[in-house]
């Protein structure tokens, strides 16, 4: 369900995207270029698509899903640094939702 709600909110837009399982139940997903808003826009897509899933598949639950990420920033910048600050936003974001019922990155 995560997989194939990733892959449809992908769809609607035209940047270069990667999609990759990283982990048991997390996914890495690196797009280019985007701007923030654009990035958000992508996320709360992302949530949306994973409840509706959730609803027309009549799942007795809906998943709650934790999102963090950051920018690439070149030069000194190394691909680990910026998967450990994404990781970090990551759960700040699952903090927040748990203790305010929502994210910190959704519209």
């Amino acid at each position: 369900i995560v997989a194939g709600s990733l892959t449809s909110a992908l769809r609607n837009h035209s940047f270069p995207t990667f999609l990759g399982r990283y982990g048991d139940d997390e996914f890495v997903l690196i797009v280019h270029p985007v701007t923030e808003d654009e990035m958000k826009e992508l996320l709360s897509e992302i949530r949306e698509c994973i409840i509706q899933k959730f609803i027309d598949e009549n799942k007795p639950y809906i998943l709650s899903i934790g999102i963090g990420f950051d920018e690439f920033l070149g030069g000194q910048d190394t691909f680990s640094e910026c998967m450990q600050r994404a990781d970090s936003s990551l759960y700040l974001d699952k903090e927040y939702c748990k203790s305010n019922g929502k994210s910190t990155i959704c519209k």
